[in-house]
């Protein structure tokens, strides 16, 4: 079973010695005001899940070097990243809005994927080649002979 392990964590009010929390099922926490749900939940969970991700890709990424503190748990194990929102934030979803818009990752989604990720074909599922600014050149003056195009490329400024 998929899972993640959480041990000793003392997180606001929160004193928890282990807890083992499922993946790939819905999880539920449930108890009275001031149990430590959010605590658990969105202070140490999110939290975590969010400060590895972040820094995992800052160097790919050439983030700024302000660290995101730890919660306050001895060892979280099996946490994927994560990211997360509020529900009070006030924005309206226009009709193409993801959630990766409101999050503000849309940015670094795209950067993880391109520089981690597979491009699959949609016709032949296969994997795709990157191709270098001059690769791509000869492939489309072979293989496009009569056609016209417009290729565009940035140009650095340094």
């Amino acid at each position: 079973m998929q899972k993640i392990s959480l041990f000793n964590v003392h997180q606001n009010n929160l004193q928890i010695k282990v807890l083992t929390i499922p993946l790939k099922q819905l999880v539920v926490f449930v108890g009275p005001s001031g149990s430590g749900k959010s605590s658990l939940a969105i202070d140490t969970l999110l939290a975590e899940g969010q400060r590895r991700c972040i820094e995992a890709l800052r160097a790919s990424l050439h983030l700024d070097d302000k660290r995101i503190p730890r919660p306050k748990v001895d060892l979280i194990e099996g946490l994927p990243p994560t990211f997360g929102m509020r529900q009070d934030i006030g924005l309206r979803f226009g009709k193409y809005t993801t959630l990766a818009d409101l999050l503000g990752i849309q940015t670094l989604l795209e950067h993880l994927f391109l520089d981690h990720g597979t491009l699959i074909c949609p016709d032949t599922g296969e994997a795709m080649k990157a191709f270098t600014t001059i690769e791509a050149a000869d492939y489309l003056l072979m293989h496009h002979k009569d056609s016209a195009c417009h290729i565009l490329s940035d140009i650095p400024f340094s």
